[in-house]
């Protein structure tokens, strides 16, 4: 049952229901995002995500470099304690 507030005309009906293309940038769903398709702010959103992108890439490199100096015999008794609950 509609709300009194609302009409016919502004209800959500199904078959007048407007979809939009791209939900995540719908005003209607989420006001604290960008919903501007100019040049200025996809590229601003580009840089946005490079530099969130590179954030990352260092976090994995330090990861990385973690696992590759751990100790070969370490990782050996590690692995040979673990084996037995793998796939189990």
């Amino acid at each position: 049952e509609l709300d009194p507030s609302t009409s016919e005309e502004n209800g959500l009906d199904w078959e007048k229901f407007d979809y939009s293309l791209s939900p995540k940038l719908d005003l209607r769903f989420n006001n604290d995002i960008r919903n501007d398709d100019s040049i200025g702010s996809l590229e601003e959103f580009a840089a946005d995500e490079a530099v969130e992108d590179d954030i990352d890439r260092r976090k994995l490199v330090e990861l990385n470099e973690a696992y590759k100096s751990l100790d070969p015999e370490l990782v050996e008794r590690a692995t040979s304690v673990l084996l037995p609950y793998v796939n189990a």
